[in-house]
């Protein structure tokens, strides 16, 4: 007959008999349904067995006979092994089994099947069924050499203990290293261990040998022993040299006689541990002892004790009557200890000692032998005499006799107004304490009594406190001083045109020493310190002294009214007297009028100061000299015998000069004159100093300075001085002034900041120039306000004719950056050349970017520059995510000029993202839709798209676990895809994952879906076919499809009635 086909197709005759009208089934052989039953299965080869283990779980305790084996196939040669297990008819032979295949040869292939059958006798024939196994591939191990690991697991001094690891038998017998060995059997796979210990300085290149007599350690060879081996918990080895280099290693030969080694273990023993008693501080019931401890630098100080014994021969650490001690501190920086021992007998002697364990070993001190003090008493303090009295405050003194054999706790005075016998607690005294700074009589102290009223009586007492109680001194007296005052006196003398002598009275100093005194004066009313239009004049007397004195002020205005004021200035302030006033001499009208320019602080150095004078002379006469006449004195004029003067030819209203040579620190006074026909004509006196005596603050002093480089167009200079903080430091530079000046005309300058540090190049400058250098530094002066000021000498240089460019970095070295190019900013100077070619050299940033070096890519321009002007470059084909370094030359006829090296990193691009959108399920695969939405760019740029399906979390494409389908896209967009393989009604998690040029992976989020249920088998039934039998029929069964499932059992149903 003519059958109908399908895709799968399985057909089966099936004969039928009847007889005596009842339908008899012939003999089925069932078909392989033996891995539903089967399961479980473990197979595990060594070198020279196959173990097999599984679960049978088919029930056929009802059948009549059954049995159960495992076959071991080889096909090269052909051979078949049968190991059988006792299933005795009518038992149930559900559960576990295991056998093992041994003495098989290493290396070789086989198979291994399981089969389970079963047979029912029946009258007219039998049913056999079969459940076999598939074929599961395995291969003996090739043998070999095992593998071994070798680690520190603690070192002393002389000692070392190694942990052994055994890694791998190389016989394929499988080693836990999470269980102990003695359960696991291991003597069918090792034979013998070793372990071998020896100096580095002796030891082979090779593998070290057991039987070399240069071992200073060795355990072995030894037999093989699951439960006594170095592997278990380790070994140790003793009577090693300190601190001294070692190597060690372990082997391990297997019953294949193959010897695997550890990689050699380098260690270095720790120095001996050292510990000795420095001080011992003797109390009269204890003692206080300080030790150094010397260990070695990875030595770790484990214990320190301290112990105490009756004097005799032998040492304390080892005597059971010893007295222990305490450690009060230990330092581990720079090894001194501090211990505390109590409980000792008064006037006693002992025997200490310091034990110290450490991770190295054990050390002890030698003996030290103390004797304690007698019992203790009270303190001993003696009250002295009062110094440094001032006005509200004094200096009170004592000192401690003896500390009373115990420790002073604290120390002080009580002072009091009424009290003449102050105690502490007192309300009419006040206490104040001194800090106590030792143990050791004599001990002086001191405190201040501060706060006090001026002219007032004061009894004070000292105390100290130890733990037996309180002691005090005697009870003395001191008297402060009355408070500062001073006095302007009513009188003038010797006045002039110019000068005046004024007088005052300091009637108290406070005691305070320095005390200035002086007048302070001004044209108008309430002249005081630090007023702009105020001046001074200091007497020369600083000390602490009372009494009148005078001051001649010169320098005045003719005809001018002046006011004044007598002052004192010291630690407690500015005082001042009452204010007067006078009014200075007129001049004669036929001389000249001389006035000089006021003197500001950047014209005054400690040597030099730079001033200027005017002058007008009466209708019909002419000046022919002007000049400045200065002194140390007050008004100063030109036949004084301690006057200097400079003549000068300036006659055309205005004269300068720089007055050189002077003392720093010092005050002088000056004038200028103008000399016509009738005389000589002064201005009034001006002083200036060279540092401000009124002030604390010293100049900032110039160290060096120095010119490192001259170039056409720059000069670089070093400028270094004291370093304050709060200076200015400026370089002066000027082509006309040989004298160059802060803020002159004509005078340019260039600021050092912070970032400077000590050297600035002066850039802008001419060719083949002469320029005069000068260094400046300023601070404020925060008394009198303004600045102190100091120059230093002046440097000549002149620029070269040309030289190499002058290449700098922009301040913003790099614009423009992005993925694959950037713009580089510089500024080339020609440095009085022309230049003809300047190149950026780039290369990766730890390379250094020359013009001929390897991996460096150029960027070469073209040029005619001839003055300074900024430029920039171009750098284009760069990779994105990269760290650069670059350096810009430029070339004229004197050579090459170039910049510091610039690092420069290009943008990261961006990542890929892919993420699955859709899912449409089936029962044994999934159609996934997956969006692109960013396909990277150049290094970025998604090669594959793998979409992975497990059933556990944050599946990934290189699980072997997983399924996995692939995309190969093109740019962003929308893409299909079916993952087949599935199991059905099974819950999975997915992921789409970018993988880009570079072999780097992107994952997107997981998303979950469920399969669905297996579809049935499908099946369409032909026939019958009649034969020429009487009591038999054919049939013929099309399985049309499997419904995604193997097709385990088919066959026909016949009844007498339909369905």
């Amino acid at each position: 007959m003519k059958k109908k086909t399908a895709k799968r197709t399985a057909s089966l005759i099936l004969a039928l008999s009847l007889v005596l009208g009842l339908w008899a089934a012939l003999p089925v052989q069932e078909a392989d349904a033996g891995s539903q039953y089967i399961t479980d299965i473990l197979v595990r080869a060594t070198a020279s067995s196959v173990a097999v283990s599984f679960h049978y779980g088919k029930d056929t305790s009802d059948e009549d006979t059954q049995s159960l084996r495992v076959y071991l196939i080889r096909y090269d040669p052909y051979s078949k092994v049968v190991n059988g297990f006792y299933t005795p008819d009518g038992t149930n032979p559900v559960g576990d089994y295991q056998t093992t295949f041994a003495n098989l040869p290493s290396g070789q292939q086989y198979y291994v099947q399981i089969h389970g059958s079963a047979r029912t006798y029946g009258t007219l024939s039998d049913t056999e069924r079969d459940y076999y196994s598939d074929l599961i591939p395995i291969r003996t191990v090739v043998p070999q050499a095992p593998q071994l690991g070798l680690s520190l697991m603690s070192l002393g001094a002389s000692t070392v203990r190694l942990d052994c690891q055994l890694l791998d038998t190389g016989t394929g017998v499988s080693y836990d290293p999470d269980q102990r060995i003695w359960f696991q059997n291991l003597g069918v796979a090792l034979k013998s261990s070793a372990v071998v210990v020896m100096r580095q300085s002796l030891a082979p290149a090779g593998n070290l040998d057991p039987n070399d007599p240069l071992a200073e350690g060795v355990f072995g060879p030894e037999t093989w022993d699951d439960y006594e081996n170095p592997f278990e918990t380790g070994i140790e080895f003793a009577s090693l040299e300190p601190d001294t280099e070692y190597i060690a290693q372990v082997q391990m030969t297997n019953t294949y006689d193959l010897t695997g080694y550890s990689a050699k273990l380098a260690f270095r023993t720790y120095a001996n541990p050292q510990v000795s008693i420095d001080d011992v501080k003797a109390l009269s019931t204890g003692v206080y002892v300080t030790a150094t401890v010397t260990i070695d630098a990875r030595d770790e100080v484990k214990s320190l004790s301290l112990y105490a014994d009756d004097p005799d021969a032998g040492e304390p650490v080892y005597d059971p009557a010893r007295l222990s001690g305490s450690l009060v501190r230990f330092d581990d920086a720079t090894g001194q200890a501090v211990f505390q021992i109590g409980g000792l007998a008064y006037e006693t002697e002992y025997d200490l000692q310091v034990l110290l364990e450490s991770q190295g070993g054990q050390a002890r001190s030698a003996k030290s032998t103390i004797t304690t003090l007698p019992e203790p008493v009270q303190a001993s303090v003696t009250t002295q005499p009062a110094t440094v009295i001032r006005s509200d405050k004094a200096r009170l003194n004592a000192t401690i006799g003896s500390t009373g054999y115990t420790s002073i706790i604290e120390h002080g005075f009580l002072y009091s107004a009424t009290n003449a016998h102050p105690v502490r607690g007192a309300l009419d005294a006040v206490e104040v304490m001194a800090p106590v700074t030792s143990q050791t009589a004599p001990i002086p102290f001191f405190a201040i009594a501060d706060g006090l009223l001026p002219g007032q009586l004061y009894h004070y007492v000292s105390f100290v406190r130890n733990n037996e109680g309180t002691s005090y001194g005697d009870s003395l007296t001191f008297t402060t001083i009355t408070a500062p005052a001073v006095l302007t006196l009513d009188g003038i003398t010797d006045k002039t045109t110019a000068a005046i002598r004024l007088y005052g009275e300091v009637v108290s100093t406070g005691g305070i020493e320095p005390t200035l005194r002086g007048f302070v004066y001004d044209q108008l009313p309430d002249p005081l310190l630090g007023k702009s239009s105020a001046q001074s004049a200091l007497d020369d007397v600083t000390n602490a002294s009372t009494g009148q004195f005078d001051v001649l002020v010169s320098g005045l205005s003719a005809n001018t009214t002046y006011y004044y004021k007598a002052f004192i200035h010291s630690l407690s302030g500015t005082l001042y007297g009452a204010q007067y006033s006078f009014t200075t001499e007129a001049l004669d009208t036929i001389l000249p009028s001389v006035a000089l320019l006021t003197i500001t602080d950047p014209q005054v150095t400690d040597t030099t100061a730079e001033v200027y004078g005017t002058f007008t002379t009466p209708a019909g006469t002419t000046v022919t000299e002007t000049g400045f006449v200065y002194s140390e004195m007050p008004n100063p004029t030109l036949n004084d015998f301690d006057s200097m003067f400079i003549p000068l030819t300036d006659t055309d209203g205005m004269f300068t000069t720089l007055l050189s040579s002077l003392k720093s620190n010092t005050t002088y006074y000056l004038r200028a004159y103008a000399i016509n026909a009738n005389g000589t004509g002064y201005s009034p006196a001006v002083s200036f100093t060279t540092k401000n005596t009124l002030s604390a603050v010293p100049p900032e002093l110039i160290t060096s300075f120095h010119v490192d480089d001259i170039q056409a167009t720059a000069l670089t200079v070093t400028l270094e001085t004291t370093g304050s903080p709060v200076a200015s430091k400026v370089v002066l530079y000027s082509e006309t002034n040989p004298m160059p000046l802060y803020g002159a005309p004509g005078v340019s300058n260039v600021t050092l900041g912070l970032a400077d540090g000590t050297q600035k190049t002066i850039d802008g400058l001419k060719p083949n120039t002469t320029y005069y250098l000068r260094a400046y530094t300023r601070k404020p002066d925060p008394i009198l306000g303004g600045f102190v000021t100091r120059y230093s000498d002046v440097l000549t240089v002149t620029t070269r004719l040309s030289g190499p460019p002058l290449v700098s970095h922009a301040a913003i070295p790099v614009t423009d950056l992005d993925l694959y190019s950037a713009t580089v900013n510089v500024t080339l100077d020609p440095n009085g050349g022309t230049i003809s070619r300047y190149v950026v050299a780039l290369t990766a940033s730890h390379l250094e970017p020359a013009l001929e070096g390897t991996g460096v890519q150029l960027f070469d321009v073209a040029a005619s520059i001839s003055s300074a002007q900024s430029v920039q470059i171009g750098l284009t084909g760069l990779h994105s995510r990269f760290n650069y370094a670059y350096r810009v030359y430029a070339l004229n006829a004197d050579g090459w000029g170039a910049t510091p090296v610039q690092p420069l990193t290009t943008a990261t691009a961006p990542d890929p993202v892919a993420a699955i959108t859709a899912i449409e399920p089936g029962a044994t695969a999934a159609a996934f839709t997956v969006t692109l939405s960013q396909d990277g760019i150049n290094e970025n740029k998604v090669g594959f798209i793998h979409v992975a399906v497990g059933t556990s979390p944050n599946p990934l494409p290189y699980d072997t676990s997983n399924r996995v389908a692939l995309i190969e896209p093109d740019g962003n967009g929308t893409y299909s895809v079916t993952v087949t393989g599935l199991i059905p009604e099974t819950h999975y998690y997915a992921k789409a994952v970018c993988t880009i040029r570079d072999d780097m992976d992107f994952a997107g989020a997981d998303v979950t879906f469920d399969t669905l249920p297996p579809p049935l088998a499908s099946v369409a039934l032909y026939g019958p076919e009649l034969s020429a039998l009487a009591d038999t029929v054919g049939f013929a069964v099309d399985i049309l499809s499997d419904g995604g499932n193997p097709v385990t059992e088919y066959g026909v149903v016949l009844d007498t009635v339909p369905n």
